[in-house]
């Protein structure tokens, strides 16, 4: 059965997935803005913020008219079975309340997020993730960890590395062997700092910290590291570092085999594709 009909179904059988989200920052604000459309056969039924007003706003952004402070576990469950969606500071009143099925880790820590995801996991719950900093140290660790409690770990479609390997799983089933993949950002330039960055920061209400990530190149570099990890086979995960330069940065999995064939990227600026590919087999 394909996503959306399974969606569709539990929408009709009336069981939507019911999301938590620990996190309400700006890519957190997002996620509630899609889910609160809301998505066919999921919900976000609870949303967990050191800052609650944060949460507020992810809940009033997501065109949500109601939901409920809770303390403890029961509460939450409680609010939830009636329809209302809750918003609380403690994260372990999401991570333990049976009215919840999956959890989104959106804070981008690593400490903090790694508790989480563990008490998660203890408690039967599936986690995605949408941390690039947790994911790249402590990935594998976290999979058999969840293997070994009988839930999914998994990252989300919609940002890398989940279009770029979305891209790859479907050239394979096409029948072509991809030998690299990779995102393609142009805005990329290693000489930029916070400060660089700050009044941009401000104006889009991004938290300069890690908007500076996102242009320095270390997020990209995280999303790159995974790609290569998924199975089967090797491919090379490429980034093209600074936007007019031609120079290339790429890692590979298996150093005997030289790159032959197609390039894919998630993301990435089509008019670059073949010059980058080329860079890299060379």
């Amino acid at each position: 059965m394909n996503t959306d009909t399974a969606l569709l179904q539990r929408e009709s059988d009336r069981k939507p997935i019911r999301v938590g989200m620990v996190g309400a920052g700006a890519t957190g604000r997002a996620i509630a803005l899609q889910l609160g459309t809301p998505v066919p056969g999921m919900r976000l039924v609870a949303i967990a913020n050191r800052t609650p007003e944060h949460g507020e706003r992810a809940f009033r952004e997501g065109g949500f008219q109601e939901w409920r402070r809770a303390v403890s576990a029961r509460e939450a469950e409680a609010a939830i079975n009636s329809g209302v969606p809750v918003l609380t500071d403690d994260p372990s009143v999401l991570t333990t309340c049976p009215a919840i099925d999956l959890l989104v880790e959106v804070t981008g820590t690593i400490d903090f997020a790694l508790g989480v995801v563990l008490q998660a996991f203890q408690n039967g719950k599936h986690v995605v993730l949408v941390n690039a900093e947790l994911d790249s140290l402590l990935g594998p660790i976290l999979k058999a960890r969840a293997d070994s409690a009988g839930v999914v770990v998994t990252h989300t479609d919609g940002d890398e590395p989940g279009v770029a390997m979305t891209l790859l799983r479907y050239l394979r089933l096409q029948g072509l062997r991809p030998v690299a993949a990779g995102n393609i950002k142009g805005m990329v330039d290693h000489y930029r700092t916070p400060e660089t960055q700050r009044g941009f920061a401000e104006k889009y209400d991004q938290d300069v910290r890690r908007f500076h990530q996102t242009v320095h190149g270390n997020n990209g570099s995280s999303q790159r590291h995974w790609v290569p990890c998924w199975p089967p086979g090797h491919v090379w995960a490429v980034l093209l570092v600074r936007k007019g330069t031609g120079k290339t940065a790429a890692g590979r999995t298996d150093a005997r085999n030289r790159p032959r064939g197609l390039f894919c990227g998630g993301d990435a600026d089509d008019r670059r594709l073949g010059h980058c590919s080329r860079r890299v087999a060379s």
